[in-house]
């Protein structure tokens, strides 16, 4: 079986120590090549999840560095979700990933998921 991850264009592939505060070009590549697969795989969401500053694929979407838990929530039809574990990281956040309801999640699986 194939993961996600593989099925994306080599053109979609994060440059190592990339890490920008507006919505590049390829951000928004990357963001529409994920929503065209999770309409492939006829997937009603996809989550994104770091944590302790592992998880490359959250700042490679959103921006945001993992701090101590992130997860980004892409949907085809509704707005991105990035959830961040810290409420006083909430205000940077959302100044970074513009695009994205930012929203503060204290991560208590599966709860945060609903």
């Amino acid at each position: 079986m194939q993961s996600i991850a593989q099925s994306l264009p080599s053109r979609l592939v994060r440059s190592p120590g990339t890490t920008a505060t507006r919505v590049s070009r390829p951000r928004r590549s990357a963001r529409a090549a994920l929503r065209d697969l999770i309409a492939a795989k006829g997937l009603d969401h996809l989550l994104v999840y770091g944590i302790d500053r592992s998880g490359s694929a959250v700042p490679w979407i959103a921006g945001w560095p993992v701090t101590r838990e992130t997860a980004v929530l892409l949907s085809e039809h509704h707005p991105d979700v990035l959830l961040v574990q810290h409420q006083n990281h909430v205000p940077n956040a959302r100044r970074i990933a513009t695009t994205m309801d930012v929203r503060w999640e204290t991560f208590r699986w599966p709860r945060s998921v609903r």
